[in-house]
């Protein structure tokens, strides 16, 4: 929609864009919105629809509160990637990975020293017990009470609140501890879900809300939370995208409101298709590519594609597809998991954005981006050209080449790997990349003996759920198994790209968590 603009306001313009672009926070349409009604009546950031009347205050461009303090100590502001954030380094220290030394940290934590030192030592022996029992498994079998008894110790540490030195460490741990210990009864997400949910909402640091939404995440997967409790929270996460972070009073926060974008598709995963709440994700995730945040524009791109995708199902002897001739002669090119003609569209979502959304990729694949680090470009225009094509092929899943093999003539296929999968569904990307986020460089170790975690990321076809038949651990497809089909993979430099290099710009600091850095490309 074009705007009409006066020379005399021209000034306000430009001091509303920089502004936007200087902060660092999501700026969505409704964003945009608030900013027109707060500023200049007409500015061109403002959006066709608006907002919704009298739902949010002004920005918190305009009116941050000086309480509201920076990230915590070893931390950067802005929606840092959390590898390099709370990043296992040996350099800094150890992770323990003996009957003794786990003895010993246990006993440091308990000790009421731990108290009285200076809070860097609290940070730096929380990190170390957060990444020991994530990079251990199977020497905690019989540690599991041990396990309990540290998160009272845990708890009283986010209870300094969102900007505590060590609140960030403690609800990382507290995560990486249900992950650990396991549970299906739903009596550890009891146990902390109020906690959590007083962090989210506190508004001292946005770090804190930020890190206390995933860890709420994490104790909802994997801490045995009944359906409604997952449903709820789901809803929960959507109501702080629709309204920019102020459900959590974290208007404009990058970080907070791509968090709640991820953990909502990676909650979805979980439950059975909700057509009312999906269709309503759609819309909120939609709205958020017009976001001037990277981190909050691929999180929702991401999420389009996973709502995309759950709308086919595998075919059943009992469905019938209708598959044309055009998609005929485009399938015999392609394996035949991956052929329209074997899933099922199940689910219909109300979606009157689709043509805006894919407007809005095609738009994001040539924007300069200028304001993104240049060696993180093209990967992320890559991904809203992944998206886009997930948009007319569903069932195909993420980074699917489309060249063809020389004697062959068939599609490449699947390129990416992760933990030993290939990654050929959304809902893999999502919960890998995910689960990763928490255990970071321990997923490999959890994968490999923890049972909650391998059924998480169980390498098969449609996403394994406790609550999709009677087992705790999934195994969604006892009845019906498709053969993981890759072909011999190329290199990326192998293939052909059409996208010319951007020029070299002056860059912001905007980390990204682009999946395709995390795991391997490899040569099969």
């Amino acid at each position: 929609m074009s705007h009409n603009i006066n020379p005399e306001k021209k000034s306000g313009k430009n001091q509303l864009r920089r502004q936007a672009l200087e902060s660092g926070k999501t700026l969505s349409r409704k964003a945009k919105a608030r900013l027109e009604s707060a500023s200049i009546a007409s500015s061109p950031f403002a959006s066709p629809g608006g907002s919704r009347a009298g739902s949010r205050a002004p920005s918190r461009n305009n009116s941050a509160p000086p309480s509201r303090v920076p990230s915590n100590a070893g931390s950067t502001d802005g929606d840092e990637a959390d590898e390099d954030n709370l990043e296992v380094s040996s350099n800094s220290f150890s992770v323990d990975s003996t009957d003794a030394a786990f003895t010993q940290l246990f006993s440091s934590l308990e000790d009421r020293d731990f108290w009285k030192g200076d809070s860097q030592h609290r940070v730096a022996l929380i990190r170390r017990y957060a990444n020991s029992i994530a990079n251990s498994y199977s020497i905690l079998d019989d540690k599991h009470d041990k396990l309990r008894d540290m998160m009272p110790i845990l708890l009283r540490c986010i209870k300094e609140g969102s900007a505590g030195t060590c609140t960030e460490y403690a609800l990382r741990a507290l995560a990486i501890t249900v992950i650990v210990i396991g549970d299906y009864d739903g009596e550890l997400f009891m146990e902390l879900k109020d906690p959590l949910q007083i962090c989210m909402y506190d508004t001292a640091s946005a770090v804190g809300q930020k890190a206390a939404v995933q860890a709420m995440s994490a104790i909802t997967f994997f801490g045995g939370a009944d359906y409604q409790e997952v449903s709820s929270f789901m809803e929960l996460l959507l109501d702080i995208v629709e309204s920019d972070g102020e459900q959590v009073e974290a208007l404009d926060e990058a970080s907070v409101v791509a968090s709640a974008i991820q953990e909502w598709a990676f909650l979805s995963t979980l439950v059975t298709v909700d057509v009312n709440q999906f269709s309503r994700a759609l819309e909120a995730f939609g709205a958020q590519l017009e976001s001037n945040a990277p981190s909050v524009i691929q999180a929702g791109a991401e999420a389009i594609a996973l709502i995309y995708e759950s709308a086919y199902t595998l075919k059943t002897s009992g469905d019938e597809v209708e598959v044309s001739a055009q998609d005929e002669e485009e399938d015999s090119k392609v394996h035949p998991t991956y052929r329209k003609a074997n899933w099922a569209h199940t689910h219909t979502f109300r979606n009157d954005n689709d043509y805006a959304i894919r407007e809005q990729l095609k738009i994001l694949t040539k924007t300069p981006l200028r304001h993104v680090k240049k060696d993180l470009r093209k990967d992320l225009k890559n991904r809203f050209r992944d998206v886009l094509h997930a948009l007319d092929y569903p069932w195909r899943g993420p980074h699917y080449s489309t060249a063809m093999e020389a004697e062959s003539g068939d599609h490449y296929g699947h390129r990416m790997y992760m933990g030993g999968m290939v990654i050929d569904r959304w809902w893999k990307l999502i919960r890998y990349v995910t689960v990763r986020r928490t255990l970071q460089h321990g997923v490999e170790a959890q994968a490999a003996d923890n049972p909650a975690v391998q059924d998480a990321l169980r390498n098969c076809l449609e996403a394994p759920s406790r609550f999709r038949n009677v087992s705790h651990t999934g195994h969604a497809l006892l009845d019906r198994e498709y053969e993981e089909h890759v072909p011999q993979q190329p290199n990326y430099d192998d293939l052909p790209s059409d996208e010319d290099e951007d020029e070299e710009s002056p860059e912001e600091d905007e980390d990204l968590e682009l999946h395709g850095r995390m795991g391997k490309l490899r040569v099969r």
